[in-house]
């Protein structure tokens, strides 16, 4: 019966109004009961991905996090560090004009905190007027009727036309997790925290002529349809709770019941926001570390409860959130490509209790794939991240990482049935910046992809780095020249860079190990334009070149080089590691 019970992770704060020295609401208003341990008092990173029902980025939303906001990028991302949140309820809302308000509530795991959220566009599905009943339907019958009294904000009548948009989002929903507000906690009536497990919920916004948000008048209530879930069928019951979201506090809230008839569920409401069918249990918490044989932690990898969806581990390899307690469960590790690689059955679990488990996992696709991250003038990006996808991963990409120190690193990318091809983009959020998409073939166990120039006008760049040395950067408007006998040549002033492999056919997934040359940018008009010449097969170097990305005149060459050579320059020659990135057009 205890199907659609999500494990989720990370995020952060509790919220708006008056906010008191702990972080809570401090008003005179009543506020609803909830007898919750919410925890101590952390500092945590958060960052993650707004996205709509379709997958496309939603820009410019607005995340808040308590009294803490940040927007998302042109790709939908966002990033808060250093916000204080109580460590075991982190309430997070996504507000952008257009779309049904979002929000997420999450346990605040040690490491940086990710999440996923789907807005659903505020759809106008009819237009009803005041002063007469009315009803609204969707194909899939999901249902309200109207009694044709409204009020505005301030509690004035509103007369006009009323915009209705309604959404029904069942259980079996793919993204059913990654839509709905807050999480599984409720409430019942005497404040007691429960786990609800869903059997549907319904949005309904009225909203005026003037674009202003409307209200059920006082004393004329709704009735609403929701749609049983098929998948539900065996199970649903003849009468079942009924519980509206606080967009307050949070949390859902007790209020009535609704009715099986056939293969509907009909309640009266009292007004509107987000209102949902569920079964309640006592609630619990349940955290799961991942780990790799070594002992490293696994990130972004799915944890599944009970065959639900869930989201991954963060870098830590943690992932927590809230369970049913009383309920017999089972716990999946899987991959990016949906493989278990573990299971585990547990509980039942006591009401109230914070249980713990590790998993130690591997899976014969796995790389590590790592790099730098600079800004516009070279430095180390410090408020950034890099997001790591494939085309097998479909819309929600769970390989996204913050940078330290300007480096990042995938410990446990996985390749899909489609090969270890992904695509990297790296943010700099401190400067509103980001790299051009560099598409790139993998290799195990680990793919070094160098340097990543996150500097919006910048649509080319080579960049290198030799031992710990300075990285040379090569970037913007590269002047290119080929050769049929496997020769291409980027220069921009007295800095060049050159790749020679004779009588070379390129091709996107070459790898070269040996008999090819490179000319690196680093001559100054004093030395010339030679910064570095290595020979790979030359006594004592171990270089490897990989053409990642190889497609027609005018589209992208992405290429990586990396290992070591003997530096001839100094007296006694002196081994060398390097490592190298090339985003460059292709022109001839």
């Amino acid at each position: 019966m205890k199907n659609f019970y999500f494990l989720l992770f990370i995020l952060s704060f509790f919220l708006s109004s008056c906010v008191g020295s702990d972080g809570f609401i401090e008003d005179s208003s009543p506020k609803t009961i909830f007898n919750y341990d919410y925890g101590n008092t952390v500092s945590r990173n958060f960052y993650g991905s707004v996205t709509d029902r379709s997958g496309n980025a939603v820009s410019g939303a607005v995340v808040s996090i308590g009294p803490s906001t940040g927007q998302t990028n042109n790709q939908g991302f966002f990033l808060l560090k250093n916000i204080s949140v109580k460590e075991k309820f982190v309430y997070v809302k996504v507000k952008k004009s257009g779309y049904i308000d979002a929000s997420e509530v999450l346990i605040a795991t040690p490491g940086n905190n990710r999440i996923n959220v789907m807005m659903v566009p505020a759809t106008t599905t009819a237009t009803v007027v005041t002063g007469s009943p009315s009803t609204v339907s969707l194909p899939n019958g999901s249902k309200v009727k109207l009694g044709g009294s409204f009020k505005d904000a301030n509690g004035n009548a509103y007369s006009g036309n009323v915009n209705v948009a309604l959404f029904h989002l069942k259980p079996s929903d793919t993204y059913y997790n990654e839509t709905g507000p807050g999480n599984i906690v409720g409430a019942d009536t005497e404040g007691n925290p429960l786990a609800l497990h869903s059997y549907g919920m319904i949005h309904v916004q009225l909203t005026g002529s003037a674009g202003q948000q409307l209200q059920l008048a006082t004393g004329q209530p709704a009735e609403i349809t929701i749609p049983m879930d098929a998948t539900q069928a065996s199970t649903a019951p003849a009468v079942i709770p009924l519980w509206s979201f606080d967009e307050e506090m949070g949390f859902w809230k007790q209020e009535g019941s609704a009715t099986k008839s056939g293969n509907i569920y009909i309640a009266q409401v009292s007004h509107f926001s987000w209102w949902h069918l569920s079964y309640p249990d006592p609630l619990a918490t349940l955290s799961v570390t991942v780990q790799t044989p070594a002992n490293q932690p696994f990130a972004g990898l799915p944890v599944v409860i009970n065959s639900s969806h869930a989201l991954a581990t963060n870098n830590m390899g943690v992932a927590a959130g809230f369970v049913p307690a009383n309920q017999p469960m089972v716990y999946q590790v899987a991959d990016l490509c949906y493989t278990v690689l573990y299971s585990q059955n547990i509980g039942p679990f006591a009401p109230a209790s914070s249980n713990s488990f590790s998993a130690t996992v591997s899976t014969p696709n796995a790389v590590i794939v790592q790099g730098t991250l600079k800004d516009c003038s070279g430095n180390d990006v410090t408020d950034g991240m890099v997001s790591l996808s494939s085309p097998n991963y479909g819309f929600l990409n769970f390989n996204a990482q913050l940078v330290s120190g300007g480096n990042f690193s995938f410990a446990t990318a996985v390749a899909c049935a489609g090969g270890y091809q992904f695509q990297l983009t790296g943010y700099d959020f401190t400067n509103s910046q980001q790299t051009p998409a560099v598409n790139f073939t993998a290799t195990a166990p680990t793919t070094n992809v160098g340097i990543l120039m996150a500097c919006n006008p910048v649509t080319e760049f080579i960049s290198y780095q030799i031992d710990s040395q300075t990285p040379t950067v090569c970037q913007g408007n590269l002047t290119a020249t080929w050769s049929p006998n496997g020769t291409f040549i980027y220069s921009q002033g007295l800095k060049i860079f050159s790749f020679t492999y004779p009588n070379a056919i390129l091709s996107t997934g070459l790898v070269l190990n040996s008999n090819f040359s490179l000319v690196l940018p680093g001559g100054t008009p004093t030395t010339g334009s030679v910064g570095v010449q290595v020979v790979a097969g030359a006594p004592g170097n171990n270089l490897t070149f990989q053409v990642n990305n190889w497609g027609p005149v005018g589209t992208y060459v992405d290429f990586t080089f990396s290992g070591t050579y003997m530096d001839a320059s100094v007296s006694p020659a002196v081994l060398r590691t390097i490592t190298g990135t090339g985003h460059v057009l292709r022109t001839y």
